[in-house]
């Protein structure tokens, strides 16, 4: 189990668009964000929220330190 391998997304951030808007989109086409610089990323695996944590870099790539947990949410019985 402990070598198992999961996807671990760090989202940038979410927008909710029309599809013809996309549908606009071509090389050099801006996607604006709510997000700011100086805010936590979400790391997800899959759809499931996992850590938060601020956006830095380190030996030259991109890195997000790690300093919150994101509880699992309780399913309605």
């Amino acid at each position: 189990l402990h070598k198992t391998d999961i996807q671990l997304q760090a989202v940038l951030g979410e927008a909710t668009i029309s599809l013809g808007e996309m549908l606009n989109w071509k090389i050099g086409s801006k996607v604006m964000f709510s997000t700011t610089t100086n805010e936590d990323l979400e790391l997800r695996c899959g759809h499931f929220p996992m850590f938060t944590g601020p956006v830095g870099q380190k030996q030259g790539h991109i890195a997000v330190r790690i300093e919150s947990y994101i509880p699992p949410e309780k399913e309605d019985d």
